[in-house]
């Protein structure tokens, strides 16, 4: 065949990489949304993220989260996995490109005929091979895809597992501020009731009251150390989730600044926005998204495996039965060759191969779905819980108050001796459950909050950093 006719036909069949017989990409399922969130105090508004733990005022808080960020290694676990995905991203891309091979090769013959008898040859080749699998049906641009797809979505994993990590920190450090409060709660309660166990013990040596008053006495200085030892134990397994969280041994002091007696301040409401943003701040619906894409490419993909395949093939060298004429120009051979292959028969691995693509397809639309559905109903629990955790600390300060006035009646009638030490102890364990369950409540609303942000998702500050933290050693 002509060189030019060569060239033609081949020229005729790469337009046919124009060629698409691509399905139509099925459409992400999700709910219907409402205007706004049922629990939402505030309509709309826009969302406060970045960096939101940052307005409760601590800096012991705000340098744990910075430690978690860097050394969590959670976080560096999710890094590698955008790493190797760039690896096989980068893969499919070459996959694109043709390939160029070299070879050399040499070889020594013997053969006998009747003629000519035995006889001895060499054989010295070398050359390139140039081989590239055209694109007819889009399957290579899919693999690009669906690799580009699939880095993607493990960087929006990293950014979920950051806002997981950064919540959890949070949330642990509120539960041991809490326990630390707890504690002092007790051994206030505890040194308050020995000044009481002293006053009933001298009661009891003149003679005014019974010895059951100075047990009932030992016995309620012994339940408050016991509690002291029971927060004091919560706190330290606290410390040590915070510090596994950083990245650090788990017995790591904190700074001074956490054993202050004030506490994290209630936070002011924030606005929820609208649900039909949730989809675009949560890096989990951005995944899910993304791994549906991917999903359909490798739907295309698979469909294309089912078509005639188009292979060019070209070669140049030299050949040669002595060494040393080998890179002689009357050595030189070339060949230029173009094959179309098709399936025909395979035992129907190809066809189930591509029901699998589809279903696993059908299953990204699921998961797409179930997703969205899952963090409306997450974002739907923090502001619910947030309302009724509000609601709850405003009863509960109004009966810390009555029971601070329960215990100063209780023990003014316990003075002038018209009442045994029973109720002045009831209404002192009634102030103190009041003044431990107002501590809980508070501990409840902050992690409320920390919840409600996690739902919300959003960029958070870090994102940079973490790019950072994906990227190579190499390229940094």
């Amino acid at each position: 065949m002509a060189p030019m006719k060569w060239i033609a036909m081949v020229s005729t069949l790469l337009l046919l990489a124009g060629c698409s017989i691509a399905p139509e990409p099925r459409e992400a399922e999700s709910v219907p949304l409402p205007q706004s969130f049922s629990n939402a105090t505030q309509a709309g508004g826009e969302v406060v993220s970045d960096g939101w733990w940052k307005s409760w005022g601590d800096p012991v808080l705000d340098s744990l989260v910075e430690k978690a960020v860097e050394g969590n290694i959670s976080l560096k676990i999710a890094a590698t996995r955008i790493g190797e995905a760039a690896t096989v991203l980068a893969k499919s891309r070459g996959g694109r490109m043709p390939s160029l091979d070299f070879d050399a090769s040499a070889g020594r013959a013997r053969t006998n005929s009747s003629l000519t008898g035995k006889s001895i040859t060499n054989s010295y080749s070398t050359g390139l091979t140039l081989s590239y699998v055209a694109d007819i049906w889009g399957a290579k641009s899919e693999q690009q895809r669906s690799s580009q797809a699939d880095m993607e979505a493990y960087g929006e994993d990293q950014l979920r597992a950051y806002q997981v990590v950064v919540g959890a920190v949070v949330a642990t450090y509120v539960d041991r501020r809490a326990m630390a409060e707890q504690a002092r709660l007790s051994v206030s309660t505890a040194d308050t009731d020995r000044e009481r166990l002293s006053i009933v013990e001298e009661r009891y040596a003149s003679g005014l009251v019974p010895s059951l008053d100075v047990y009932l006495a030992r016995q309620a200085v012994a339940e408050a150390e016991s509690r002291v030892h029971l927060y004091g134990l919560q706190a330290d397994a606290a410390l040590h989730a915070l510090n596994v969280l950083a990245g650090q041994y788990p017995t790591t002091p904190l700074p001074k600044a956490d054993e202050v007696s004030t506490v994290i301040p209630v936070p002011g409401e924030v606005p929820a926005g609208l649900p039909s943003t949730l989809v675009a701040r949560r890096p989990d619906i951005r995944a899910s998204l993304k791994r549906l894409k991917a999903a359909y490419s490798m739907v295309v993909i698979a469909e294309t495996d089912l078509l005639p395949q188009l292979r060019l093939t070209s070669s140049v060298g030299f050949s040669s039965s002595e060494l040393n004429e080998l890179l002689d120009m009357d050595q030189l051979f070339w060949n230029m060759l173009a094959g179309l292959t098709a399936p025909i028969f395979d035992g129907g691995r190809l066809d189930a191969a591509a029901l699998a693509a589809h279903i696993k397809e059908d299953r990204a639309v699921l998961n797409y779905g179930n997703t969205v559905l899952t963090a409306l109903k997450e974002v739907e629990d923090a502001l619910m819980a947030e309302r009724y955790q509000r609601r709850r600390l405003e009863v509960l300060e109004l009966s810390a108050e009555l029971a601070q006035a329960s215990v100063n009646a209780s023990e003014e009638r316990y003075r002038q001796g018209l009442d045994n030490l029973l109720p002045t102890l009831s209404a002192r364990l009634s102030r103190y459950q009041a003044q431990s369950a107002l501590i809980a409540t508070r501990q409840e609303l902050l992690k409320s909050r920390t919840s409600l942000h996690l739902a919300l998702g959003g960029d958070w500050g870090h994102e940079n950093q973490l790019m950072e933290m994906a990227m190579p050693e190499n390229e940094k």
